[in-house]
């Protein structure tokens, strides 16, 4: 867009857009000063919505006969983000700022200068004169852990993709008590659905989109260009996948999933072990029954009517992940529906279960 500008005087200037009819006059001595709170910065990731830093700023009288609009401007080297803002002062969390400092390569950990500034648009692209501060910020490390699904002929579901079985995530951690059969190609997509990600070991013949695994297990062994094969004996395993470390962990459970019977335990029956409810077996490693709950039920599942070594509950603490675990590893299944008749299914080869409304 092509702009013609008219000096009208020592101190005014007249900016035309040739293709808007764009006609815009403003003192030519206007300048916005930036102010801000804090010379320097060290991002805390607990204290994520706390305000991290104020922007505050001034402008010399604009005589201008537009609104201006205002964005502030975070520089690191050549890489730059714009923050549109309404009016002075504006308030970065912590959360915020460290995500602005991230998309600019601002190395987490790391004490880096960064340019501030904060620009005033007069139309479509004019700019009033600036100036710049500097922060020195410290960023902590903000992971964003992608979805994982194991899919394969090893796994529980088999080689359907849109069956893939989801991992349970936490932090950085993403675990799952699940089947694995000796001997079978799996590897790990990052949704229901073959494209766009895939995750196998990185090692060289192993497609390049696809190298995730830096260390595995001894019982994992590469399977051509895509899987991944699992070489230990055919059972129940927790399958814990670090994605800071980009490892990849398979330990064999005390438990496993072919027994004849499961029981229900928990506050609607008074934690009473010796007279747990018996849940109906509809296949192998897979209970279900049909029961009244009220919000705030406890309850676990056991495989004898004592409390032995044939424990599951919800996976890592109390809770209602969806995920099983066994006893050393669980917590209790803590209901927070509303009131009602529900179907209770435990699938045991899985490490799934299901409370549904009926």
């Amino acid at each position: 867009m092509k702009k013609i500008i008219y000096l009208m005087s020592l101190l005014t200037l007249t900016l035309v857009s040739c293709e808007k009819d764009e006609k815009i006059t403003y003192d030519g001595n206007a300048k916005v000063t930036t102010t801000l709170s804090a010379e320097s910065v060290t991002l805390d990731k607990d204290k994520k919505e706390e305000t991290a830093l104020t922007v505050s700023w001034e402008s010399t009288p604009l005589n201008v006969n537009v609104v201006p609009s205002y964005e502030v401007v975070f520089t690191n080297g050549e890489e730059t983000k714009s923050e549109p803002v309404s009016k002075s002062p504006a308030h970065f969390t912590v959360a915020k700022l460290n995500e602005i400092m991230l998309k600019i390569g601002v190395k987490s950990l790391e004490q880096t200068d960064v340019k501030v500034s904060v620009k005033a648009k007069l139309g479509i692209n004019n700019y009033l004169s600036f100036d710049e501060k500097i922060i020195k910020v410290t960023a902590f490390e903000d992971l964003v852990v992608p979805e994982f699904y194991i899919v394969g002929g090893a796994s529980y579901v088999g080689w359907s993709a849109d069956k893939a079985q989801g991992l349970y995530k936490k932090e950085n951690i993403s675990t799952i008590f699940t089947y694995l059969e000796n001997n079978q190609p799996f590897r790990f997509l990052g949704q229901q659905n073959w494209n766009p990600i895939n995750y196998s070991i990185d090692q060289a013949g192993t497609r390049d989109s696809y190298k995730y695994f830096t260390t595995v297990p001894t019982t994992i062994k590469q399977d051509g260009e895509e899987n991944m094969k699992f070489e230990g004996e055919t059972g129940i395993y927790k399958i814990t996948i670090d994605n800071k470390a980009k490892s990849l962990e398979i330990e064999k459970s005390a438990l496993g999933y072919k027994y004849d019977n499961l029981y229900l335990v928990g506050s609607i029956n008074g934690w009473n072990a010796s007279g747990a409810i018996s849940m109906t077996k509809i296949s192998e490693g897979v209970f279900e029954h049909t029961i009244e709950l009220k919000k705030g039920d406890e309850f676990k599942f056991i495989g004898q009517k004592d409390w032995g070594e044939l424990d599951w509950g919800n996976l890592n603490a109390n809770g209602n992940t969806g995920y099983l675990a066994p006893k050393g590893n669980n917590g209790n299944v803590v209901f927070d529906g509303k009131n009602g008749t529900y179907k209770i299914t435990v699938n045991l080869k899985g490490g799934i279960y299901t409370v549904i409304p009926q």
